[in-house]
């Protein structure tokens, strides 16, 4: 890991320079693909705050990691969610989650889909990303092999709307 600190420092540096945090998708192809890698990229980067995380939540599912347990360990560290989901599919599971191949074969253990087709708890997820303080933007992210383009964003966007919270509950007060 000495490689990783040393040339991300130095982009690190820059981006510092200009107020720019970086926002590392964690994926199984990727240094970092769980909790655990995650977390230990934050040490060996000592911490800077420019090294930050871009939740995508279909992309932790493919590697068995559940997204509400992720952002309740990178809390703060999350600077950018994409609206993915993803979907298990038993009965093709012989070709296992990360097979290989096109991504829209019919026949693999594993889709992306779109918010509200796939396995993702989304109300859960927007919760815990709320009590953490994230308030950015859910960036839909259309890899869904089953629906088109256009269907499949509106349908995103009609799902995810209602779930948004746009007024957190205050800090320590109670209404009732």
């Amino acid at each position: 890991m000495p490689a990783f600190r040393e040339r991300w420092g130095e982009i690190l540096d820059t981006f510092k320079e200009y107020g720019v945090k970086f926002a590392h998708e964690c994926h199984p192809k990727q240094l970092a693909y769980n909790i655990e890698t995650a977390l230990e990229t934050v040490e060996q980067m000592n911490e800077r705050p420019e090294w930050c995380f871009n939740l995508d939540p279909a992309n932790l599912m493919l590697a068995d990691v559940d997204p509400v347990l992720f952002v309740q360990e990178l809390r703060g560290r999350i600077v950018h969610v994409h609206a993915k989901d993803g979907e298990r599919v038993s009965h093709n599971y012989r070709s296992g989650l990360l097979a290989h191949g096109r991504w829209n074969r019919i026949d693999r253990g594993f889709r992306h889909r779109i918010p509200g087709w796939g396995d993702v708890p989304w109300r859960k997820l927007i919760t815990e990303l709320s009590l953490v303080g994230y308030d950015y933007v859910l960036s839909v992210e259309h890899e869904d092999p089953v629906i088109d383009r256009r269907d499949g964003v509106m349908k995103a966007i009609k799902y995810l709307k209602p779930l948004l919270i746009k007024r957190p509950a205050e800090q320590g007060k109670t209404w009732w």
